[in-house]
C-alpha cells in the first residue's frame, strides 16, 4: 500500500481520499511489449499490453513504484536456478506488473481496448521493452501535456534516477 501523503496543492487534477490515503487523480498508461514505443508507433501494432492507472500515475507515484519493484530484474526465455527478480519473457513480467500494482478494487484496469496509446485521455504514458544489448528492462516515460520525454532508458537507471538526491526533479531538470 502506498504510503500516505498530505501534502495538498491545487492545479489541474483532482483529490481522492481513500482510506486516509490521499491520491491524485492523475492518469497513466502502461504498454508492455517486446517493442519499443517508437517501433509500436511506427508498426501501429496491436501486440503489447495495457494497464491504466487511475490515480498516482506521475513518476513519484506509479512510476516509482515500478522502478522500485522492478529494479534488477532479468528477463530470460525459460526458467532455471534462482527464480528471483526474473520474468520469463515480456509476457511473464507483464503479469507480476499486474500482480504488483493491483492492490485494491479499482484505480488499475487491464484494458483491451488497443486503440490508440497517443490518444488516450491520460497524463503519463510508461512503455515497458526488453532492452537489445541485456536481459534487463527498459522504460521510456513520457508527459503528454507537453508531448514531453521525461525519460528513456534501463529501468535500473530510470530507480538510480528517482532514488538520486534531485529525485523526481532529475526529470524535469532534463526538459
Amino acid at each position: 500500500m502506498r504510503n500516505p501523503s498530505y501534502n495538498l496543492r491545487l492545479n489541474h487534477t483532482t483529490w481522492i481520499v481513500y482510506l486516509k490515503e490521499t491520491h491524485m487523480s492523475t492518469h497513466a498508461l502502461i504498454v508492455i511489449s517486446n517493442y519499443d514505443a517508437n517501433a509500436l508507433r511506427l508498426k501501429q501494432s496491436c501486440n503489447y499490453t495495457t494497464l491504466y492507472v487511475h490515480f498516482d500515475g506521475y513518476p513519484q507515484g506509479v512510476g516509482t513504484e515500478l522502478a522500485e519493484h522492478f529494479t534488477g530484474y532479468r528477463l530470460t526465455a525459460g526458467i532455471s536456478g534462482d527464480a528471483g527478480k526474473t520474468a520469463n519473457g515480456m509476457e511473464c513480467l507483464a503479469a507480476q506488473i499486474v500482480g504488483t500494482l493491483k492492490d485494491m478494487v479499482g484505480n488499475v484496469y487491464l484494458t483491451l481496448d488497443h486503440e490508440s496509446f497517443d490518444e488516450a485521455g491520460v497524463d503519463y504514458l510508461y512503455f515497458i521493452s526488453p532492452n537489445e544489448d541485456t536481459s534487463r528492462v527498459d522504460i521510456r516515460v513520457e508527459h503528454k501535456a507537453g508531448d514531453t520525454l521525461l525519460f528513456e532508458g534501463p529501468l535500473d537507471d530510470f530507480h538510480r534516477t528517482l532514488s538520486g538526491p534531485l529525485g523526481v526533479a532529475a526529470l524535469w531538470e532534463k526538459v
